[in-house]
């Protein structure tokens, strides 16, 4: 993912990416970002509390979810309430909500 970022800020300079919530990739995206000279273009924004969670989608532009353990889509119908275009893994929740070329 976050080569797809860096090669995609190429073709768009006004392009940034916040990413929410935390986990053992962590440190190295803080190595990653800091070795590309990302760091203003590229946000941690770790736990973030649900009330401001709909804050973020109503200023996305898109919604990419890389977790792997979202079992049942949720993240997604909440990301379509805000009519973000979505993008997740083949398999479960992300499947069921996710229609190819729609969503």
């Amino acid at each position: 993912m976050f080569d797809v970022f860096k090669k995609s800020i190429r073709e768009n300079h006004n392009l940034s990416w916040a990413i929410c919530g935390d986990g053992s990739y962590r440190p190295e995206l803080e190595d990653k970002i800091a070795a590309s000279n990302l760091h203003n273009r590229i946000f941690l924004l770790g736990k973030i509390p649900r009330a401001k969670l709909f804050n973020l989608y109503r200023v996305a532009d898109a919604f990419w979810l890389m977790s792997r353990s979202e079992p049942f889509g949720l993240v997604f119908i909440e990301a379509a309430y805000f009519n973000l275009p979505s993008l997740g893994p083949n398999r479960a929740g992300a499947v069921a909500a996710i229609a190819e070329n729609e969503s």
